[in-house]
């Protein structure tokens, strides 16, 4: 079990994650970024008072709406680098 001291920094950091992937330009890096602030975000909704459950639940549905929004930009990155990396090897 995690200590309570640690609750308020996972929510900060996943807010600043959730900051963080709001200005990389690549979707990948985005993407990242709000799938690693929801983790944080859920994690820190276990286990406190309703006030900043209900603080680390709305972030985590922002975070997870900004995750699927970027989905579609995260694929077609990640098909367009699979096909340089099948380009370049010569296949």
């Amino acid at each position: 079990m995690s200590q309570p001291q640690s609750i308020p920094t996972r929510f900060w950091a996943a807010v600043a994650c959730l900051a963080i992937g709001m200005l990389f330009m690549s979707p990948a890096a985005g993407f990242l970024c709000y799938l690693v602030s929801s983790i944080l975000a859920a994690w820190s909704a276990c286990g406190v008072s309703k006030m900043k459950r209900l603080a680390a639940l709305v972030l985590l549905g922002v975070a997870l709406l900004l995750a699927l929004g970027s989905y579609p930009g995260f694929q077609s990155e990640m098909q367009r680098y699979r096909a340089r990396g099948v380009e370049k090897s010569g296949r």
